[in-house]
């Protein structure tokens, strides 16, 4: 709740849980000159949290569409020189 090194006052309430995933509104005191106050108050947050999805190769929810992959590789060049000396 208070910071024991500046002070500061902080609080975290928690407003509901929807399907695992909470929602709190956050406050933290000693706003600076420059801070505007947020739709919720000057030095309070919402945070609705997130959901986020790391996809590695072919999807959970994959239906058996096509899949069409496309690979873009410079030519594989050689060349053969001859060195003669006269």
């Amino acid at each position: 709740m208070v910071d024991l090194f500046s002070g500061d006052f902080g609080y975290t309430l928690p407003l509901m849980d929807v399907g695992g995933y909470p929602i709190t509104l956050s406050y933290a005191a000693n706003p600076t000159m420059e801070q505007e106050a947020s739709w919720v108050g000057l030095g309070w947050s919402l945070s609705p949290g997130s959901v986020n999805r790391n996809l590695r190769g072919v999807p959970d929810d994959f239906s058996g569409e096509e899949i069409v992959k496309n690979f873009s590789t410079k030519p594989n060049i050689s060349l053969e020189f001859q060195w003669v000396l006269i």
